[in-house]
This record gives C-alpha cells, structure tokens and sequence, in this order.
C-alpha cells in the first residue's frame, strides 16, 4: 500500500472527528498521575503521591474489562457517558484534597480509577463495526502511533497549567479533557449508529470464558515493562552522564521514533491479517531496539539509539491490537481490549518494581538488557501459542454507503 491508505481511511464519513474525539478522552493518559504526583508531592510526600498513583492505576486495571463488558452489552452511549462524569468528578474532589489527608487521597484516587471509562477499548472494538475490513489494520496502526500524542501532549499541558496556575489546575483540566472528549465519542453518530455483532439477550457458555487468550495479554504486560525498564534506564543513564534535565528530551524523541514507525506500518498494513508469528517478530525486533541502548557511551549517542529502537513500538502495538481484534468473540470486543489494557497497566506495575530494583543494584546498561529479555518471555509465549480458528469477522460495513 501507499499514503493512499491514511487518504481513503480519512475519506470515511465521520472517522476524522470520531479518531480526534477519541484521542481528546485519551489525553488524561498522559496528564492525570503526572498531575497528582505534582499535587500531592509538593510537600515533599512523593511516597504518598506514588501511593496514590498505585491505587488510582490499581483501579483502572480492574474496572477495564469489567467496564468492557457492560459496554458490549449495554453499548458505549450508555455506559461510556455516566462513568466519565463519575471520574470527572472524583478527579474534582480529589484536586481539592489536602494533600496530607493520605486515607481521603487514596479513596478518592481509587473510585477514580474504577470508574475509568473504557473509551480506549472501546474505540478498538469499534473500528471494525464501523470501517471496511481492509481498512482495520491501517486505523489500528494509526492509533497505535496517535496515541503516543497523549503522553506527548498531556504532560507539556500539565507542565503549561502548573507554571500558569498551578497542580490543582492541571488535574481539573484533565477532568474537563476526560469528559468532554468521552461524551463528543460516545454521543457522534457513528457510534450511536453502530449495532451489536450479536444478540447479546442469547447467553452461552463463552460468557464464562476469558475474552482474551492469556497469552496474548502476557505479550502485552511484557511489552509494557520493557518499557518501564527503559525508562529508568534513561533517568539513571541521564544522570550518570550528569544530564539529569536531557532525560526528559530523550525520551521523547524515543517516541518519535515510535510515532515515525506507526506512520512506516499504517501506509504498508494489509487486510491480510495478523498471526501470532508476526507479532512475536515485531516484539524480537522490539527487544532489540530496547538492548541496543546500553552500548552507548554518550547521552546524544543514547537518544539517536533510542529513536531507532522506538520505531518498532507503535508497530508492535498496531500488530497486538489487531491480534485481540481477530481472536476475541465479537460480542465481547470490548471487554477483551479491557483485558489487554489490565495487561499494560500490570506491564506498568511489573515493570516499575523490577526495573527500579535492577537499576538500583545494577546500573542502566543492565536494565536496557534486561527490558530485551522480558520482551523475549513474551515473544516467546506468543509465538508457541497456536490460536483457535478466530471467530466470524466483525462489520465491514462501509460507513459511507
């Protein structure tokens, strides 16, 4: 395929806005725990904000694919818009918390997080109800490298609001971003218009099955350690180098590495499908791109490296959504993009433990080699795994006739 890809996709009735609002609900990714870090720690209680934190991503973990499953049941029009108005306005309170009243904080940060509404999973599952079958693969390799948006633009907004105004300020803005972003997606006519795959009023024994093989949520929650190992690595990288401030800018140019890898995949994605086998090579090349850092002697070197690396990742988060898409039962789509979100959010979980613990006691270069080899754990899983025939194909509708 060519760029004629993004065009045709773009040319689809409604799919610009849709995308735009879906990744305005997102933008929170990447805005509320910086914003409750700076708010809770700005009298030094960066253990209690971490706390908080924990229990907040705690909460979105378990309401993803419980929350997953009453939208695919209930549909995303009324689930989605009462839940983003509950977190809306336990992020309210919470901005208004004193940050020393740690019980208070961390109720608060808790039903927070179990009322995260699942518009991320919810969009997945959605593009093919609503796009043409050969399309799917290229809007989920798009999504994959727009989504790195979120934790690009969030926290230079969250960095904006707290200069201007303050910590406070920037948790409401995260809130007002939530909601307004969650109701435009959820109220836009393609998603009202979009209709169950199934009778959903039927049930049957695979409403007692996981909506997603566990295999692949390993491969998620080992992609997403990696990830906080290497983040670390860089910190501890940075400051060894005594450039504790470049952390920050290598990093991002880590992701625009991903962001250029996404746009490489979303132009050469097929409708062909995606196997187990090809999203284990993505994470051996991953885990490639996360070793190779250790070999540089400078921090310059370190971010061209990290770049490099960085190409793989939207790729392989666009090969791993559409894996979910073609092995979860299509009247639960959305809960089983919940599980593979639960899988990120323990990856996180797992990998700011270890990682830290590696860091501390061995240094950065041990760390990038270590975030390789837990990609390759997961790889490995993958790729020894041999999916069931998948399900009968989801939509393909054209939403434009």
């Amino acid at each position: 395929m060519t760029a004629r890809s993004y065009g045709d996709l773009l040319r689809n009735r409604g799919f610009a806005s849709l995308m735009g609002f879906s990744l305005v609900a997102r933008l929170p990714l990447g805005m509320t725990s910086l914003a409750v870090v700076l708010l809770v720690s700005k009298h030094g209680a960066y253990s209690r904000a971490g706390l908080v934190i924990a229990v907040y991503v705690t909460g979105t973990g378990i309401a993803g694919p419980i929350l997953g499953r009453l939208v695919d049941r209930a549909g995303r029009t009324t689930v989605l818009p009462p839940f983003a108005t509950a977190e809306a306005v336990l992020l309210c309170v919470l901005a208004e918390l004193s940050p020393q009243d740690t019980a208070a904080l961390l109720a608060c940060a808790l039903g927070a997080g179990l009322c995260t509404p699942p518009v991320t999973s919810s969009a997945r599952a959605l593009w093919p109800l609503v796009l043409p079958a050969s399309q799917v693969p290229v809007v989920y390799a798009l999504e994959a490298t727009l989504q790195e948006l979120a934790f690009i633009v969030g926290p230079a907004l969250v960095a904006v609001i707290v200069s201007v105004s303050g910590p406070r300020e920037a948790l409401l803005a995260s809130a007002a971003a939530l909601l307004v972003g969650v109701l435009a997606f959820s109220f836009h006519p393609t998603t009202r218009a979009a209709t169950p795959a199934l009778d959903r009023s039927v049930p049957g024994p695979r409403s007692l099955r996981l909506a997603l093989p566990v295999p692949i949520v390993v491969a998620a929650m080992t992609v997403v350690a990696a990830f906080s190992f290497v983040e670390l690595a860089t910190v501890a990288f940075a400051r060894s180098h005594h450039s504790a401030a470049s952390a920050g800018v290598v990093l991002a140019i880590w992701s625009a590495g991903s962001l250029v890898g996404g746009l490489w995949l979303g132009v050469r994605a097929s409708g062909s499908g995606v196997t187990t086998r090809k999203v284990a090579v993505f994470m051996v090349v991953l885990a490639a791109g996360t070793a190779i850092p250790a070999l540089s002697p400078s921090i310059w070197l370190l971010a061209v490296l990290l770049f490099l690396g960085g190409l793989a990742i939207a790729p392989t988060f666009g090969a791993l959504y559409s894996l979910t898409a073609s092995q979860a039962p299509p009247d639960r789509q959305t809960e089983a993009f919940g599980w593979l979100s639960s899988g990120f959010q323990a990856g996180i979980a797992l990998g700011a433990i270890t990682g830290g613990a590696i860091v501390q006691t061995a240094g950065s270069r041990i760390a990038y080699g270590a975030s390789a080899g837990i990609v390759l754990v997961g790889a490995a899983v993958l790729g020894r795994w041999e999916p069931s025939p998948p399900p009968p194909a989801v939509g393909g509708e054209d939403p434009n006739r």
